[in-house]
């Protein structure tokens, strides 16, 4: 068997573990909130707005300013919303979880014993990890 094809079984796997199935439930709650769709469209088009103000070249500071107070209004309700929470806490434990894989992986790419790895404690990272949340 080859490394893609080990990859791809891997993915199977990942997709059986309790953190993946409650990301998957919690994103599918999201998704069924009308509430949480309100906020997040209102908030979108918010966005737009001020970015449409902060395009113009007249003065539209006290637009802006009522903008992002409503903006973070919503965004506040918004990241009360029940089930944005139980998202949230989901997708931070899949991301826990592909952090340590990752971890594993990046110390067998650089020589170590995969079997011994045992956290980040033991990983030295070589910086630049616009990309990474591993560290903390």
């Amino acid at each position: 068997m080859d490394i893609i094809s080990l990859a791809r079984d891997f993915g199977k796997e990942i997709q059986k573990t309790d953190e993946y199935l409650e990301l998957i439930r919690a994103k599918k709650e999201n998704d069924n909130d009308e509430e949480l769709n309100d906020l997040i469209g209102k908030l979108n088009l918010l966005k737009f707005d001020i970015q449409r103000l902060l395009a113009d070249h007249e003065d539209q500071q006290e637009k802006i300013n009522e903008k992002n107070s409503e903006l973070s209004e919503i965004y506040g309700k918004i990241m009360k919303n029940k089930n944005m929470i139980a998202f949230n806490k989901a997708s931070d434990n899949m991301n826990a979880v592909m952090n340590k894989i990752n971890g594993i992986l990046m110390a067998a790419v650089n020589g170590e014993d995969p079997l011994m790895f045992s956290g980040f404690n033991n990983f030295e990272c070589g910086g630049g990890c616009s990309g990474c949340s591993g560290c903390h």
